[in-house]
């Protein structure tokens, strides 16, 4: 982590650059991770000590899956897709493709399951729209750049939105869904 401090110190030439920088990131991610990790954290001790719990809150992820869904589609349009121009679209299929790559040999060889999994995760998140005015906010510097990025984060994820059905579905239909694995596993597990 110094060595990446140190080349972003680097990186940023004026010195009261740089501390506005850091200080508004660090303050921002410190926030940002203890949120998540409070919430983690309590959702995996109350499913653990308690089955009411463990059954009671499970049964709220599909629906909340879709209410996400249709809040992101309701703040999307094709305008944007063309706001963010050829970069945007860009930045789309690399997402897709990268975090894909990754993410499908991490289900794969580490999970040891499909992959289908790991190709459904690789999509540009809504929030990442939110991105360059949270950065402009802790570094008002960047300021400039917020309109530009916006909307290429914004045809990123539209693009992702499109891509990672039909990755998924690839992956799926090459390495056979949850069930086909489980009954290869278990014809393997027969034959040794």
């Amino acid at each position: 982590m110094d060595k990446f401090m140190q080349q972003m110190r680097e990186a940023f030439a004026n010195e009261a650059l740089w501390k506005e920088f850091q200080t508004g990131i660090w303050d921002t991610i410190y926030s940002t991770v203890a949120a998540t990790l409070v919430a983690c954290v309590l959702g995996i001790i109350l499913g653990n000590v308690s089955p009411w719990f463990k059954q009671t809150l499970s049964a709220g992820v599909t629906p909340s899956i879709i209410v996400v869904g249709f809040a992101l589609g309701c703040g999307m349009s094709i305008q944007q897709l063309f706001q963010g121009g050829l970069s945007g679209i860009l930045l789309g299929v690399i997402c897709v493709a990268w975090s894909g790559l990754f993410c499908i040999l991490a289900d794969k060889f580490i999970l040891k399951r499909p992959g289908y999994a790991g190709a459904a995760l690789s999509s540009a998140a809504g929030n990442c729209v939110a991105t360059p005015a949270a950065v402009a906010v802790a570094a008002p510097a960047f300021e400039p750049y917020v309109e530009s990025a916006t909307a290429q984060c914004a045809a990123a994820v539209i693009v992702t939105v499109l891509l990672v059905p039909l990755v998924t579905t690839w992956a799926a239909k090459k390495w056979g869904t949850a069930a086909e694995w489980e009954a290869k596993k278990a014809a393997k597990a027969g034959h040794t």
